[in-house]
């Protein structure tokens, strides 16, 4: 019999940076506060984050 390929799992998701950390902590309070417009900015913070280090 033919041996089969067994599937490979996928690969563990590394833990976020300390800087993720910092922008996702500050836009969950904000956003908990309900300040749409500070949370609009911190999404913002993580897409600029991720462009230039990730």
């Amino acid at each position: 019999m033919p041996e089969t390929a067994m599937p490979r799992s996928p690969q563990p998701r590394p833990a976020p940076c300390p800087e993720c950390r910092l922008i996702k902590a500050a836009y969950v309070l904000v956003s908990r506060a309900g300040d749409r417009v500070a949370a609009r900015g911190w999404i913002a913070a993580m897409g600029r984050h991720h462009r230039a280090v990730h």
